[in-house]
């Protein structure tokens, strides 16, 4: 498409609001006589406002309405210039219109290549973009559940820990042990070379299987986790106890990925393992 943009200013004689009527009674109907390869005729009225960047001025603009033609190509255009040249009858009434209507020696015309920044676009893809972000938050947190479980049933004590923070919160249940704080001291409970006790026997292998993982963000950097948990024992003693139960995570963004800041234990039941824990229901 070929635009033409025509800057116009009215004849003195006129008000701007009978600029506007004369033009849109009188001339527009004459136009679409005429130019018969416009493919689409638009008038911009301007009016005179103020804005806070010149000052807050309010001043009358040098022109009173942008008006655009558009043509299919630029061959339908110059088809139309050269049909009126063949037309001076038409050509002199039209201009005979326009004296009455404009101020002719400020008329202009001019060719028009657009530009166009499409903000719906880009807030768009923004938005996008921070879903596609979000998506790979959940899939790395979701993944971070599913690594502790297989690093603990396979005994990889030294890579689980790397799983939490440095200064991370850890409580498996009084029954268990005290509160755990810290990285460190959560690496000595795991893998130590204590006695088996009633609450923590000698495990031969685990077994722990995870689902239901519901991750709500708390901000782009900080997510609360919820996961169920089944987790089946054999001790060294050939005994076999279970428990079943809640994960309550907090994960948080870190230079190195996401991690565990906080992990509770909260049981739902148990089989074998008669030891005080963190009831599922009636925490806050």
């Amino acid at each position: 498409m070929l635009k033409v943009m025509m800057l116009l200013k009215r004849n003195p004689g006129l008000s701007l609001a009978e600029f506007m009527e004369r033009y849109e009674r009188i001339h527009v109907p004459l136009a679409e006589k005429h130019a018969t390869k416009i493919k689409r005729y638009e008038r911009h009225y301007l009016q005179p406002a103020g804005h806070v960047i010149f000052g807050d001025r309010v001043e009358e603009p040098e022109y009173d309405v942008i008006t655009e033609l558009w043509y299919e190509n630029a061959e339908a255009f110059n088809e139309q210039q050269d049909s009126l040249r063949q037309q001076p009858d038409t050509v002199a009434a039209i201009i005979a219109d326009e004296e009455s209507l404009f101020d002719r020696a400020k008329s202009r015309c001019t060719f028009v290549e657009d530009r166009v920044s499409d903000i719906t676009a880009i807030g768009l893809r923004e938005d996008l973009a921070r879903e596609v972000r979000r998506l790979q938050d959940k899939a790395e947190i979701v993944d971070l559940v599913h690594r502790y479980s297989y690093l603990v049933d396979h005994r990889l004590y030294d890579e689980l820990v790397e799983l939490f923070t440095e200064d991370c919160l850890v409580d498996y249940g009084p029954g268990i042990a005290p509160p755990i704080k810290g990285r460190g001291i959560l690496r000595t409970m795991f893998g130590s070379d204590a006695p088996p006790t009633g609450a923590r026997p000698g495990f031969v292998v685990t077994s722990h299987h995870n689902a239901n993982v519901l991750i709500t963000f708390d901000d782009d950097d900080r997510a609360t986790v919820l996961t169920s948990v089944y987790a089946w024992h054999q001790t060294t003693h050939g005994e076999n106890p279970r428990v079943w139960g809640y994960y309550h995570d907090v994960a948080v963004r870190t230079p190195v990925g996401w991690r565990l800041a906080q992990r509770q234990l909260r049981a739902a039941g148990n089989e074998h393992w008669d030891v005080d824990w963190i009831p599922l229901r009636g925490v806050d």
